[in-house]
């Protein structure tokens, strides 16, 4: 889901996640899923793929994902903006909250995957409670 507000820089995958990567020798090699690709703005994209990537949500939520002990997160943060060279940081986080909110009202309003909800929800009030470090990560 795309916010109308935003300026249409890009085309975004916006589900841009370990789970739509094809990985060898734990490289990526390629990218899938493009189902839901849409014009967009560049912040609004690395914000879910930072969320995942990250990953930006509860310990259990990690080892769910398959993570065998959750990660540095705010290093894996940091990593990942400095690799991509995104330099407007400021509003990341903000970002990343509201991205993740406009998909639960995405799948609440088109009664699509509502049983995820929950984990999305829980995710934000870690986010929520880790705003400070999260925030300071960034500029590491």
């Amino acid at each position: 889901p795309q916010r109308p507000d935003q300026p249409h820089e890009v085309i975004c995958h916006n589900d841009f996640a370990p789970y739509n990567c094809v990985y060898r020798d734990g490289h990526i090699v390629g990218i899938i899923d493009f189902d839901t690709i849409s014009p967009g703005s560049r912040i609004w994209d690395i914000a879910y793929a930072v969320y995942r990537f990250a990953p930006l949500m509860t310990d259990q939520h990690c080892l769910d994902q398959g993570w065998p002990t959750p990660p540095d997160r705010g290093q894996r943060l940091c990593l990942f903006c400095n690799r991509y060279g995104l330099d407007d940081r400021a509003a990341l986080i903000d970002t990343i909250l509201q991205r993740i909110q406009a998909l639960v009202d995405f799948m609440r309003d088109n009664h699509f995957n509502e049983h995820h909800i929950p984990i999305y929800v829980e995710d934000m009030a870690y986010i929520q409670a880790n705003r400070e470090s999260f925030q300071a990560a960034l500029f590491l």
